[in-house]
C-alpha cells in the first residue's frame, strides 16, 4: 500500500467529531497508517488555511473526502480508491 496521509479536523464538544474520530482511530489501527488530528481550539490557523468551516472534516492526501459522521468502512473504501489511482 502506498503511503496515505489521513487528516481529521475536529472540535471539542462535537458528537459527530467524536464519532468520526472513533472511525478514524479504527482505520488507523487496522491499516497502520499515520493520522494528523487538528483541533479548532489549538489549530485554528490550519482550519483557516484549509478552509474548514464544518467539522468533522476528513482529508486523504490533502483532498477533502468527508464532512460529518463517517464509518470506518467508508474511510477504508476511500483509501482503497486512492491507493488504486
Amino acid at each position: 500500500m502506498k503511503s496515505i496521509r489521513l487528516e481529521i479536523f475536529i472540535e471539542s464538544g462535537c458528537r459527530a467529531c467524536a464519532s468520526a474520530m472513533y472511525s478514524v482511530e479504527k482505520v488507523q489501527s487496522e491499516l497502520q497508517i499515520h493520522v494528523d488530528v487538528y483541533r479548532r481550539d489549538t489549530d485554528s490557523e490550519e482550519f483557516r488555511k484549509r478552509r474548514v468551516f464544518i467539522t468533522p472534516a476528513i482529508f486523504i492526501d490533502g483532498v477533502l473526502v468527508f464532512y460529518g459522521e463517517v464509518s470506518a468502512e467508508d474511510i477504508k473504501k476511500k483509501i482503497c480508491d486512492v491507493c488504486s489511482e
